[in-house]
């Protein structure tokens, strides 16, 4: 079915670690693992929390957000060899998204600047991004502490999270009381040329990074 629409570049799915069985039925179509992924969990209990400024979402964070967001995973993407690696750029449908869903959004800045983003979906931490260059200080631990604390606030027993096999973030989940639950393999399919942006562009992406 997916074959005969020429809309589709690829599929992908899920396949929990060590069902062999259903890893050999998507090697046999097409498929490979184009990344593995933990769930880690921890249980609800507070976390320490620094005075820093978190705010919601707003409508006119949307690039900003949207570019540490893309750029810090393009890079972590090809630190640990997920190939090919792509930057979406900014589209009205991801900003209609983000505005809608903007109580569980959340933004630190230092300065008056976005720093960091990170969403609560539930009881789950996603898509939690540090801008790249000032990576290393800090900030991550301090915004994720944040972040498990409202889900603590909103009633939440189990704080869930998934993290890319090789992401050296992992170190600073576990440290924060994250323990590993699963593995996952993600495996994708292509059924014409990806049509994706393959960099960020080079108005972006060397002020995310320098």
């Amino acid at each position: 079915m997916l074959s005969q629409n020429v809309a589709v570049e690829r599929s992908i799915g899920v396949s929990i670690d060590g069902d062999r069985c259903s890893l050999q039925f998507l090697y046999k179509h097409g498929y490979y693992i184009s990344y593995s992924s933990f769930i880690m969990e921890r249980e609800g209990v507070p976390l320490p929390e620094s005075n820093i400024s978190v705010r919601q979402y707003e409508d006119d964070d949307y690039e900003i957000c949207h570019n540490i967001c893309e750029i810090a995973f393009y890079q972590m993407h090809e630190r640990v060899g997920i190939l090919p690696s792509y930057y979406y750029p900014p589209n009205e449908t991801e900003r209609k998204r983000f505005s809608e869903d903007r109580n569980n959004r959340f933004v630190m800045l230092i300065d008056g600047e976005i720093v960091a983003v990170g969403i609560i979906d539930g009881f789950e931490l996603s898509h939690v991004s540090v801008r790249p260059d000032l990576q290393s200080r800090g900030y991550g631990r301090t915004f994720i502490s944040f972040l498990v604390n409202e889900i603590v606030r909103r009633g939440g027993k189990i704080v869930t999270l998934g993290v890319v096999k090789g992401n050296p973030a992992i170190k600073l989940y576990k440290s924060l009381g994250f323990k590993e639950k699963s593995l996952n393999h993600w495996v994708t399919k292509y059924y014409k040329p990806d049509t994706r942006l393959s960099r960020p562009p080079s108005d972006i992406y060397p002020k995310m990074t320098r």
